[in-house]
C-alpha cells in the first residue's frame, strides 16, 4: 500500500497481476498473482480487494488462457457490481422465502458489525409478506435469516449474519452461506455490491 500511494503520488499508474486457475502458465502452474496471500483465492475477492483495498488502476492478467465464464466473473465484479453468493437453503421452506433469498441483494449502509440488512428484502417486505414462525434457532456467522410475522413490518426482510447471535423467536434461519469465506466478499458491500 505505501509503494502504491508513492507510485501514485507520482502520476505512476498502478497495476496488480491476478491469478488465473484455468490454466495457469508453467513452469510451476500455480498462478501468478502480484500479492502471494491472493494464490488459490477466489478471483472475485481477490478483484474485490485489489479494486479497493489496494486501488489498483488496472488488473494484469498474466496467464496464457482464460475461459469465458472468467470474463463472464470479470464483468460482473468491474463493471456490473455483482457477487455470485453460493448458498444452502434450509428444508421445507416456503416458496416467498425461496423467493426472498434467491434474488439479487442490495445490503443497507446502515447495517452493522452482527448483521448485513437487504434493502431489496425491505422493498419485497412492503408488500406484507406473512412470513410464519420456524426454524427459529440459534443464528451463527454465516446464516440468512428472513424476520416472520411476529417482527410485525419488518415481517420478510433478510439479513446475513456476520456475527454468531442468540435464537430469537421473531427470526427465521433459512438458509446459509455454501462457503464462509464469502463473508469477506460481503465486506464489500458499501462499494456497491
Amino acid at each position: 500500500l505505501s509503494q502504491t500511494q508513492l507510485f501514485k503520488k507520482y502520476g505512476i499508474p498502478v497495476y496488480y497481476c491476478a491469478p488465473s486457475y484455468d490454466h495457469p502458465r508453467g513452469p510451476l502452474c500455480l498462478g501468478l498473482p502480484t500479492l502471494e496471500h491472493h494464490r488459490y483465492q477466489p478471483l472475485d475477492f481477490v478483484l474485490l480487494e485489489l479494486i479497493h483495498r489496494f486501488h489498483a488502476d488496472g488488473i494484469l492478467y498474466s496467464d496464457e488462457w482464460m475461459s469465458e465464464n472468467l470474463f463472464k466473473l470479470i464483468q460482473q465484479v468491474t463493471k456490473d457490481k455483482l457477487i455470485q453468493i453460493p448458498v444452502i437453503l434450509k428444508d421445507n421452506l416456503t416458496e416467498i422465502e425461496k423467493r426472498i433469498v434467491i434474488n439479487k441483494h442490495i445490503f443497507r449502509y446502515d447495517s452493522n458489525q452482527n448483521y448485513l440488512r437487504s434493502r431489496s428484502s425491505r422493498e419485497m417486505a412492503e408488500f406484507a409478506h406473512k412470513i410464519e414462525p420456524k426454524h427459529c434457532v440459534e443464528r451463527n456467522a454465516g446464516g440468512i435469516t428472513i424476520d416472520n410475522e411476529p417482527y410485525l413490518r419488518y415481517s420478510g426482510e433478510l439479513q446475513v449474519v456476520l456475527q454468531d447471535a442468540k435464537q430469537d423467536d421473531r427470526v427465521n434461519v433459512v438458509a446459509r452461506l455454501q462457503d464462509l469465506s464469502d463473508l469477506k466478499k460481503l465486506a464489500y458491500f458499501r462499494e456497491g455490491y
